[in-house]
C-alpha cells in the first residue's frame, strides 16, 4: 500500500482528521512528483515517437486513446508544477510548496495564451465592427445565386 493510501486510510478511520494539518510523511510529494514526471514523461515520449499508437487507442475501446492522447498535456502540467515545487520545498512545508506551485501551474497555464486571445478578441471585433445591418427587410426576388468563395477555391 503506498503512502497516500496509507494516509487515506487512516483519516478514514478517523485516527487522523483532514483538517490537522497532516500531510503525510516528509518527502512524500517529492515521491509522488518524480513518479509522475517519470510515467507520464515516457507516455509522452512513446505517444510522440508513435502517434498512430493514439489512432489505434481510439479504436480499441476509446479510453486507451483518450488517455494516451492527453499524457503529452498532463506531463507539461506536471513539469511546470515541479519547476515551482521542488526549489520551493526546500524553503517551506511540502503542503505550502505543493499548493503554491499547484496554484502556480494553473495560473502560468491560464495567463500564458492571455495575450494571444486578447489579440484575437481585438481582430474579431474590430472584423465585427464593419458589420452592417439593413435599416428594413430586404425582399428578394426571381433567382438567387451563391457563391462559395474562399482563399481555398480562388
Amino acid at each position: 500500500m503506498c503512502c497516500y493510501c496509507k494516509w487515506i486510510s487512516l483519516c478514514l478511520n478517523n485516527r487522523l482528521r483532514l483538517s490537522s494539518g497532516y500531510a503525510g510523511p516528509r518527502g512524500e510529494m517529492r515521491t509522488f512528483l518524480k513518479f509522475y514526471l517519470i510515467s507520464t514523461g515516457i507516455g509522452a515520449l512513446i505517444v510522440g515517437a508513435a502517434p498512430w499508437l493514439v489512432i489505434l487507442g481510439y479504436f480499441a475501446f476509446i479510453l486507451p486513446g483518450l488517455f494516451l492522447s492527453v499524457l503529452p498535456t498532463a506531463f507539461l502540467y506536471g513539469a511546470a508544477v515541479a519547476v515551482v515545487f521542488f526549489p520551493l520545498s526546500r524553503k517551506v512545508s511540502e503542503g505550502v510548496a505543493a499548493a503554491v506551485s499547484i496554484a502556480g501551474a494553473a495560473a502560468l497555464m491560464v495567463l500564458l495564451p492571455l495575450p494571444g486571445n486578447l489579440a484575437t478578441e481585438a481582430r474579431y471585433n474590430s472584423e465585427m465592427a464593419n458589420e452592417i445591418l439593413p435599416q428594413n427587410k430586404i425582399s428578394l426576388h426571381g433567382h438567387i445565386r451563391l457563391d462559395y468563395f474562399t482563399a481555398m477555391n480562388a
